[in-house]
């Protein structure tokens, strides 16, 4: 997926290349589920729910979303000291989500705020389109926590409230099962489940 790839795959890689500096990346981010009998992959991260035929299937994290914005946004706006002051802010919309529970309509539901226009606001084809946005202040949006740890570990981004809601979606490790023991495979398989655990 070009976001997960984005926001979290390309920020800690450096790691791995430092861990294995034989191994060389090669990163293809699609919107679609690579064929490992047609396409020239080793192993996939995939984001959804669902089991994804006979693969070798390791679950990674699940994800869960809250409300974040850029440190100079809030220092423009230090109304935002509860969820109903969302009301009088830009709200930054991921278009392209898997389950209801990404969408602002969901979050303000289940965190139970009245009030708030959950349909105004820009709104973007992809995770990482809605965060650069968010990045350069444009707005709040809901983060993914799969996604944006390097930016809250940064100060780039601050989590709002304390509400936080599941997706409902599984962040994995996939690969052919003939496969998951090849060395480089492994080594990459063991280096995300740790980094993955440091976060």
């Amino acid at each position: 997926m070009p976001s997960f790839a984005s926001l979290w795959l390309v920020p800690h890689l450096q790691q791995f290349t430092d861990q294995h500096p034989d191994i060389d990346i090669r990163i293809a981010a699609y919107d679609t589920l690579a064929d490992f009998d047609r396409d020239d992959v080793d192993c996939a991260i995939r984001y959804g729910r669902g089991s994804w035929g006979n693969l070798h299937v390791e679950h990674i994290m699940d994800d869960e979303m809250f409300p974040v914005c850029a440190p100079h946004y809030l220092e423009r706006h230090p109304s935002i000291i509860t969820p109903e002051g969302l009301k009088h802010h830009t709200l930054l919309h991921d278009y392209a989500v898997l389950s209801e529970a990404e969408t602002w309509e969901y979050w303000l539901k289940h965190a139970k705020i009245e009030g708030v226009d959950h349909t105004r606001g820009p709104k973007f084809s992809h995770t990482h389109m809605a965060m650069q946005a968010c990045l350069s202040g444009e707005g709040i949006a809901l983060g993914h926590s799969s996604m944006i740890s390097s930016e809250l570990q940064a100060g780039r981004l601050l989590r709002l409230f304390n509400i936080s809601v599941p997706t409902g979606i599984q962040v994995c490790f996939v690969c052919p099962p003939e496969s998951v023991e090849r060395f480089k495979i492994r080594a990459f398989r063991d280096w995300l489940l740790s980094e993955i655990e440091e976060v």
